[in-house]
């Protein structure tokens, strides 16, 4: 298993860096400056992390995913008895990094579960209707892998990183446009069509050329991450058997397979896809567990 939020994911922090040189690189066309927009791109991130990772920040990933407390004596009584029994057994089997996770819900009737942020677990109300006790226990145990693993907070660093660079790129699609339309207005007789239309030609280049970079690195961005996050689901797969829920998380996954559309991925899907096709997870799973197929 991995040990730290370092073991296993540093592509994220990799592709984090991409992201901050090139917002410096971009905040640089205007700041004329490298150095000057390094420390610009620095504070900016360093805010946005520092704020991430407090109890507000959480907070507002709860916000921005649907994500709500357990309201209802029929949710508490369904899932929290499950939920206690669960981080009961882990943190008693072993040192895990957060002993105050929170439990949360998600109205979507689709069944799933997800970590997020430090220390937050959320299951959907599809998911309490539709699985067994046992099975949800197996679910929940492959979410606390991916506390453990530290997948979530490496999510968070991608994730401002690329909301940055984002933000970043409106912000200057704007400034340019503006400053081509002024160039298009000078645009008068033969000094002005000469001089303001190189200018105006080149902005324009500019921004193409910024285009397809962002472009470039943000597809290449999710493909690879998204590789990576298959790699977390499977580690997250063996944290389950490694803490005895292996059986129990397999039952839930025939279950989700059952649930399956069953449509043919095309290649760009089957690049950007964030989890392994079931069946194979459910294999390696047996495998572990030394399941018998006589």
């Amino acid at each position: 298993m991995k040990e730290s939020i370092w073991d296993g994911n540093s592509i994220y922090f990799l592709w984090f860096s991409f992201y901050f040189m090139l917002t410096a690189y971009v905040i640089s066309l205007f700041t004329f400056n490298m150095l000057k927009a390094i420390a610009i791109t620095f504070t900016i991130y360093l805010i946005l992390l520092s704020l991430a990772f407090t109890p507000a920040g959480e907070k507002l990933f709860k916000m921005l995913n649907g994500v709500r407390p357990l309201y209802t004596n029929r949710e508490k009584e369904k899932i929290l008895p499950i939920f206690h029994d669960v981080h009961s057994d882990i943190t008693t089997r072993m040192q895990f990094p957060q002993t105050d996770i929170e439990l949360c819900i998600s109205d979507s009737l689709i069944p799933n579960a997800f970590a997020m942020g430090e220390r937050t677990i959320v299951v959907t109300k599809g998911l309490m209707e539709s699985m067994t006790e046992e099975q949800i226990k197996g679910i929940l145990v492959h979410e606390y892998g991916h506390i453990f693993h530290g997948d979530t907070r490496a999510i968070v660093f991608t994730f401002i990183g690329n909301g940055i660079l984002n933000i970043t790129m409106v912000i200057v699609r704007k400034v340019l446009r503006m400053l081509i339309k002024v160039m298009d207005s000078f645009c008068v007789g033969w000094l002005g069509t000469t001089v303001f239309g190189i200018l105006g030609a080149t902005l324009r280049m500019t921004l193409f050329i910024i285009e397809i970079i962002v472009y470039i690195v943000q597809e290449c961005g999710e493909i690879i991450l998204m590789a990576k996050s298959r790699w977390n689901e499977s580690c997250a797969d063996y944290f389950a058997y490694y803490m005895n829920y292996g059986e129990e998380l397999v039952s839930a996954l025939y279950d989700f397979e059952l649930m399956a559309n069953g449509r043919t991925l095309t290649i760009e899907e089957q690049l950007k896809v964030s989890h392994p096709h079931t069946a194979r997870r459910i294999g390696c799973l047996e495998g572990w567990l030394g399941v018998s197929m006589d």
